[in-house]
Parts: C-alpha cells; sequence; structure tokens
C-alpha cells in the first residue's frame, strides 16, 4: 500500500462532513476516490466519514479497509455500506461507488443521510437503515444539477447502474468540482437554505402531531377472560363463504378524532410536501429491477450487525417457556359455515412463533395451518379487517423445508421477493413462518423466533397471530 492517504485519527472528519464548504467538500471527494484507487482495484468497504480524516490544509487520510474475516459491521460502517454487501457480501468496486456516493449525499443533505432529520433517535435511524437496505427510492439533494445526477447514478440500488470504479466517479465528479470553482457561494447558500427548510419541515411535523394527539382520545376497553370470539369458517371450502361486516363491539378501539384536526392535519402534510417539492427532486426506482426484500427485523444501528450467508438450519419448535400471559383476542367477522367447521381466532399480543403455537395448542388447537391459494386469502381478509400486517401462521422449517404444526402439507408459498432469506441480517436463524403485508401485497416471509424481544421498537404491538380449531 502507498504511504499517501494514511488516517490521522486526530483529523478525524465525522461529523465535520456537513460544515465543509463547496471548495473543501471537492478536495475531501477527490482525495477519497484517489484514496480507494490507491488501495488496489477492488473492494475497500470503509468508506464512511467516521474512517475518514481531513486536515486543515486539505490532507485526505483514508482508514483500515473492512475486514473479510469478521463480517462484524458497527454503526458507522453500515450507515454507508452498498446493500449487495450488508445482503449477500457482496465485494465489489461498485460499492464503494455507493459509499462515496452518500457520502456526497450526506454532505448536499446538510449531515443527514436518507430518509432521515438531524438529530435522529436509534429507532429512527433503524427504519431509515431498512429502508434505504430494501432499495426504496430517496430524494436527491437540489444544491446543484450536476452533483445531483452525480449522486444519483452513485448510489443506484443495482450495482451494474453505478460508476464501474471509483475512478470513473472521479472523472465525472470533475465536472461539478468545475461549478464548485465557479458558483460556490450560490452552492453554499442552496446547502444552507435546504437546512433551514428541513429544520422548518421537522418542527411543523412535530407540531402536527403533537396537536393530532392532543385531539385524538382513544378508550380502549379489554375483553373480559373466557370471552374470546370465535369465526367458524370451512378448513376446505366447498362454496364460497360469505362474509358479513364485523360488528362495532366494545372490544375494539374506539377513536373520537375532531373533525377539524384532522383537516388541518392534512393541510399541514400537503403543505409540507409542497415545499419539500420546492427545493427537492426524486430518484426513481428501477421497477424492472426489483431489489430484495429484507425481512422486516432490522435492529437499531448502534447495534453490531452481522449479515451472515444463508445457511439452513432447524427450528426449536418446543414451547416457549417465557411466563404466560392471557393473549388479547381481537374479534372477527363471521363467514357463513359449510361442510367441516373450523374455528378461527385471531389475536394481537407481543409473542414469539413458540409462544404463539403453545398458547393455540392449550385452546385445543394449532396456528392456522394454509393449505392453498383460496384459505391463504381467507385468513389475510380477516387479518385485513383489523388492520395488522404481521401474522404467525404454523410453518416452520425443519431439514431445510417448511413443514406445518399439523403434519399437512401445502404447495403454495408466495413468498415475498428476497424471500426465504433463511437468516436474518444479524446472522440469526430464520425458521418461522410470518405473513407480512408488504406495499399493500400479503406475502410470506421466514422469521427469527421472538423478533418483538429483539426489536421491541419495530414490532411491539404489531405481531398478531391466528389459532385454528375444530
Amino acid at each position: 500500500m502507498s504511504e499517501t492517504f494514511v488516517y490521522n485519527e486526530a483529523a478525524r472528519l465525522g461529523d465535520r462532513l456537513a460544515a465543509l464548504s463547496p471548495e473543501a467538500f471537492v478536495s475531501l471527494i477527490q482525495g477519497l476516490c484517489e484514496a480507494v484507487q490507491d488501495r488496489g482495484n477492488g473492494f475497500h468497504g470503509g468508506v464512511n466519514p467516521s474512517n475518514v480524516s481531513l486536515t486543515e490544509d486539505g490532507t485526505v487520510g483514508l482508514g483500515e479497509a473492512l475486514g473479510e474475516e469478521n463480517r462484524q459491521f458497527s454503526a458507522d460502517q453500515v450507515e454507508y455500506l452498498a446493500p449487495e454487501v450488508f445482503w449477500k457480501n457482496e465485494r465489489t468496486p461498485q460499492a464503494d461507488v455507493y459509499s462515496l456516493g452518500l457520502m456526497m449525499y450526506t454532505w448536499a443533505n446538510g449531515g443527514c443521510l436518507p430518509f432521515l432529520f438531524p438529530d435522529p433517535d436509534p429507532s429512527d435511524r433503524a427504519e431509515a437503515l431498512r429502508r434505504r437496505m430494501s432499495g426504496e427510492a430517496f430524494e436527491i439533494p437540489q444544491v446543484s444539477e450536476t452533483l445531483a445526477a452525480i449522486i444519483s447514478k452513485a448510489t443506484e440500488y443495482k450495482a451494474a447502474d453505478r460508476y464501474a470504479s471509483p475512478a470513473a466517479l472521479l472523472d465525472a465528479f470533475q465536472i461539478f468540482a468545475e461549478d464548485a470553482e465557479a458558483s460556490g457561494a450560490a452552492i453554499a447558500a442552496n446547502i444552507e437554505t435546504r437546512q433551514r427548510k428541513r429544520a422548518e419541515q421537522e418542527q411543523m411535523m412535530a407540531g402536527i402531531l403533537a396537536a393530532a394527539e392532543a385531539a385524538t382520545a382513544p378508550q380502549i376497553i379489554l375483553p373480559q377472560a373466557g370471552k374470546a370470539p370465535a369465526v367458524e369458517t370451512p378448513k376446505k371450502a366447498k362454496a364460497e363463504p360469505v362474509v358479513s361486516q364485523p360488528e362495532l363491539i366494545e372490544e375494539k378501539k374506539k377513536f373520537n378524532v375532531r373533525p377539524l384536526v384532522a383537516v388541518l392535519l392534512i393541510a399541514a402534510i400537503l403543505m409540507v410536501a409542497a415545499v419539500a417539492m420546492q427545493f427537492t427532486g426524486q430518484k426513481d426506482p428501477d421497477d424492472s429491477a426489483a431489489s430484495p426484500s429484507p425481512t422486516p427485523t432490522m435492529p437499531t444501528v448502534t447495534d453490531t450487525l452481522s449479515p451472515s450467508p444463508d445457511v439452513t438450519e432447524d427450528p426449536d419448535v418446543s414451547p416457549d417457556t417465557s411466563p404466560d400471559v392471557t393473549p388479547t383476542p381481537t374479534p372477527t367477522p363471521t363467514p357463513t359455515p359449510e361442510g367441516t367447521e373450523h374455528n378461527y381466532t385471531l389475536y394481537i399480543e407481543d409473542v414469539s412463533w413458540n409462544q404463539a403455537a403453545d398458547r393455540c395448542i392449550n385452546q385445543g388447537g394449532d396456528l392456522v395451518v394454509i393449505n392453498d391459494e383460496e384459505e391463504f386469502q381467507k385468513v389475510t381478509a380477516l387479518a385485513d379487517t383489523y388492520g395488522v400486517e404481521l401474522v404467525w401462521v404454523g410453518g416452520f422449517r425443519k431439514d431445510g423445508q417448511i413443514q406445518w404444526v399439523n403434519g399437512e402439507t401445502s404447495d403454495y408459498y408466495p413468498w415475498a421477493d428476497g424471500e426465504p432469506s433463511l437468516r436474518d441480517s444479524d446472522g440469526t436463524p430464520e425458521n418461522f413462518l410470518l405473513l407480512w403485508k408488504r406495499n399493500g401485497t400479503w406475502v410470506y416471509n421466514d422469521s427469527r423466533d421472538n423478533p418483538v424481544a429483539d426489536y421491541p421498537a419495530a414490532y411491539s404491538g404489531r405481531i398478531a397471530y391466528i389459532c385454528e380449531t375444530e
């Protein structure tokens, strides 16, 4: 390795990235592109503000490369990591291009990564990371048309759509360097305006949420013990059941939202959108190249992440030994029964798959077994009735294959894109079947046993399960 671009811990870049002048920013990116190329034509992986140094005289340093032997990503590393490295450990020069593009984005966006505002809490950072790693399109800061085009290409979700190498990125960046030299003051003013408007937008949204919460008085009446309503529906549909509309009963949540506040809320959101359109552009997703849809289990970015390769492991399907908690049944619509009758009861409760399976067994049944598309539609319609989007069902992986708790078989598995993934992003085996409503469509996703316990901010209050009894 060359003796140039040596990392200087005393001059660590860190949060200073957002405060760089256009001229200093140009020197930084030029130096970083050259530094990555200086380390070889392969993959470096250590491009992030915490692993970059910048001295007062403009000397750029680059720290250690991302080690192949251990694949443990720190919070600083993962927030600038290319998706293909995170998910599949694909290490190419285009992955470094992506990280360099995010460095450009963060500078142009006032120090904020995609989907984030200043001073985000850990749950916001985790959600932003999930959205970016799933390939969701994000706005490109329009502080310069030239820079926006460069950032857009450098941060494409598909590696093949990016610049081929940091050297190619540097060639394209020279055009912006010329713009910055000629119009640095105007670019700096655009960034300052963007920062101010983002701060105003954040304050406005905070006020809207506070007003909405103050005007909304939820009254929750829990059901009495032993009063869990059941639904009778044929196990194998011999005729299409007629589903009645659910009645409003006291177990349901009742919200009294003042109409005026609702109108103001909508108007304020439209105002925020209008303001955003004035100073941002939208990066369009490539629909023809749908990205893998990651498991909706995203740890806070303060955790250490370890996405391991897909390896099948057998689940432990024995009942969970956690303390028993009385589940809260959610009332469900009653279809007209014909043929063999089965009861479906939906519960919303923070439980693991094993806990849900155990509770259903204690009720004389099983987690619901879905044998075909028709039954899949009935079960998901039941979930839709009450607005849940994550539902445990009775499938689990054993000896590499999905099996069902009652021993029955199925040849219908509408997996989400990129699923089954077999392991979560931190390497935990995912051997339990979860219904997941993603972008309005119900799909299967394999999951770890207890995502609520591991990531309560993302899952608490959202998990449901359906028990099936005869």
